[in-house]
Formats: structure tokens, C-alpha cells, sequence
């Protein structure tokens, strides 16, 4: 929006003949496209996990490779108008596996498990989460089928790590891994958010190199689109990358619809993985849109 402004003013300047706004206002531009270049940042070196984390690499790396393609969709709800609706786009397009962010509803679960005739699971931690799979949730060599680790989060916040092996009905297992980070407490909390938000991206990187991130599918929710590199950058150097979903962030502005800026809710996956397809869904009422992608085994060495 700021881009189109300064882009009208310059014309406008132009047209009336007056050099000096014109200058300055390209000036403007010019140096407002400098300052939002972010310079390469150096990789950064990501610690090994703790013990538990290790004992799950056996299961991720030798997990019975799928046999087909798996749809997830990874969504971040605000309870009431749309949520109900939303769903049901979501089941219509048939996925395989779903995360919802930001919901404890029973009723809901219960619905989705129904329709995808499989297991759901409630995280009970901050605005709640919901796990759904076509299928089940997978042990590995013990009494768990889901593995937790707490990510940086201010007094009273949320946030953290859950770690599963979902088992797509004919399809396979898919080492899944969903991160949830903290909430900014206010605008003066920003800075520090901010700075939470970056070492959650880097303890969640370690976290997947430590477990194997060849296999892996990480669904998450950043706050800031995948093109921040203080947080893509740990998450590539763990093997990551972004599976290129659009934006879906802000669908609505003030109950009005608007135009989608950034892609907040993101799934990354390891070199295993081939993005087939992806796509974010229209809801009405909620302020971020469902993100829906396809992926394929990589069969390439």
C-alpha cells in the first residue's frame, strides 16, 4: 500500500510539474526499498537435541516410505464466525492430515474425526491446538505416540514443539513435527518477541536436524513470512525449505476482506519430500486463511 501511494505521489509530482516532490519522493522510495533489504545472514550452528530427541531419529530414518501423496493443511483460527465454515472447506478437499492452531473445541475434533475416520489429538498448552491424521499416530520403541519440547515464551505465554508420527491410511508414515510460537504481550513486548520468535526457529531447526529432516514435515505459524531470513536461515541450514505456500494473512481487515500481505502460517519439509501442489482456501470471518499442500516422495537420490 505504501509502495502504490509513493508510486501515485511520484506520478502525481510529475504531472504538475514539480521537480523537487518529485525528487523526493523517489528518493523516498528508493531509500524505503534499501532499509527493508535484509543483508545474507551467516548460518547459524544449531546444538544437538536432548536425549529423547536422538532416540527418535531411528523411527523418522527408517519409517516404511510412503507410498503416495499426502495433503496437509495447517490453519490458525480465531474462535467464532467462520471457524465452523472453514472446516468444512477443509474436509471437502479431503486431506490427510490437519492442524489447527488456536482451538480446544471438543465438537470440532470430534468432526474431523469423523470425517477423516482417524485419530485427533488436543494440545492443551496456550489458545490449544488440534492434531488430525487419516489414520493414527505412530509409537517409536515405546508408551508415546507424541513428544513435546518447550520453546522460548514470556511469563504467562505459550509455546512449544509437538513431535508425532502420523500413518496416513494407505499412504504411510510422515515424521511430523509442528511448532507453535509465543505471542506478543503488547507493543512494548515487540523487540523481545521478536528475538522469542528467532530462537524458537532455531531450538525447532536443531530439534529437526537432531530427530532427521530429510523425511520431515514441519507445519508452523512464525508470525513474519518465510522471506525473514533471521528465521528461514536456521531452518535451512537444519535441510528445511519452504514449500512456497502463498500468502494468507490478513484475509479480512476490520470484518472488511483484504488483500493477503504474508504467508504467517508456513509448512517447510525435508529433501524427501516434492511440493506437487499448494493453495490457501477462502474463509469468511476469520482473519487468516487455511493453507492446503500436496506433497509427493522424492524419489531422486
Amino acid at each position: 500500500l505504501l509502495l502504490a501511494a509513493g508510486a501515485y505521489g511520484l506520478v502525481l509530482a510529475t504531472w504538475n510539474r514539480r521537480p523537487l516532490w518529485a525528487g523526493a519522493i523517489a528518493a523516498s522510495l528508493v531509500a524505503g526499498g534499501f532499509s527493508l533489504h535484509e543483508a545474507e545472514l551467516a548460518a547459524p550452528t544449531l546444538r544437538q537435541g536432548p536425549e529423547w530427541m536422538r532416540q527418535l531419529r531411528g523411527c523418522t530414518l527408517l519409517a516404511k516410505p510412503t507410498t503416495g501423496p499426502v495433503r496437509l493443511v495447517s490453519w490458525t483460527v480465531d474462535e467464532g464466525e467462520g471457524l465452523s465454515e472453514g472446516v468444512d472447506s477443509i474436509l471437502d478437499i479431503r486431506p490427510d492430515i490437519v492442524i489447527l492452531s488456536g482451538t480446544r473445541d471438543r465438537e470440532l475434533g470430534a468432526k474431523i474425526q469423523q470425517a477423516l475416520n482417524g485419530e485427533v489429538k488436543f494440545i492443551p498448552d496456550g489458545d490449544g491446538m488440534l492434531a488430525a491424521v487419516r489414520g493414527s499416530f505412530q509409537y517409536c520403541g515405546g508408551e508415546n505416540d507424541e513428544w513435546h519440547l518447550d520453546l522460548p515464551a514470556k511469563a504467562g505465554g505459550s509455546a512449544g514443539v509437538m513431535v508425532g508420527f502420523p500413518h496416513v491410511t494407505d499412504v504411510g508414515v510422515v515424521p511430523l513435527m509442528v511448532a507453535r510460537m509465543d505471542k506478543p504481550q503488547g507493543v512494548l513486548d515487540w523487540p523481545a518477541w521478536s528475538q522469542r520468535v528467532v530462537d524458537g526457529a532455531t531450538q525447532s531447526s536443531a530439534a529437526a536436524q537432531t530427530i532427521g529432516s530429510r523425511k520431515m514435515v514441519l507445519m508452523t505459524s512464525l508470525g513474519a513470512p518465510s522471506t525473514a531470513l533471521a528465521l528461514s536461515s536456521p531452518l535451512t541450514s537444519a535441510g528445511l525449505a519452504s514449500a512456497g505456500i502463498g500468502p494468507n494473512w490478513p484475509a479480512e481487515l476490520a470484518g472488511f476482506p483484504f488483500w493477503t500481505q504474508h504467508n504467517v502460517d508456513q509448512i517447510w519439509t525435508g529433501s524427501g519430500w516434492h511440493v506437487q501442489s499448494s493453495k490457501v482456501l477462502a474463509v469468511q470471518g476469520q482473519v487468516r486463511g487455511p493453507v492446503a499442500l500436496d506433497l509427493v516422495p522424492n524419489l531422486s537420490p
